[in-house]
């Protein structure tokens, strides 16, 4: 899938043009069970790494996409979710689904990040 996102990134691919340059929606998921993993079943199975999705904006490219994702466990790096958050607070339509409980990923890390902003005896 990393192979995928970094042709569709502006500079990413062997050629100058973009892989699916109209491409609108983009959903995938990422599940630990052996059916997706090819029978691997280590949780930080993911089907791609977090932080080529930042990448896919960059310069206003492709802000028109859609992007929703499903997962059952986060390796998302703070540094990534924070650049995420920034998209998403641009107007980019980026979910990232938990797959069991349906909750928004990113919303939870940002409620996280202001309840420890609001708990810090520094203010």
């Amino acid at each position: 899938m990393d192979d995928i996102l970094t042709c569709m990134t502006p500079g990413g691919g062997a050629t100058s043009e973009l892989f699916l340059p109209h491409l609108l929606y983009f959903e995938c998921g990422g599940d630990t069970s052996d059916t997706f993993s090819g029978g691997v079943t280590d949780d930080t199975v993911s089907p791609f790494t977090w932080d080529r999705i930042p990448q896919l904006y960059y310069q206003d490219h492709r802000r028109s996409l859609t992007f929703k994702a499903w997962i059952r466990q986060s390796r998302i790096s703070d540094e990534t979710a924070l650049k995420l958050l920034q998209l998403v607070d641009e107007g980019v339509d980026l979910r990232i689904l938990d797959w069991e409980t349906n909750e928004d990923f990113l919303e939870k890390f940002r409620n996280s990040k202001m309840e420890r902003v609001v708990s810090s005896p520094n203010l």
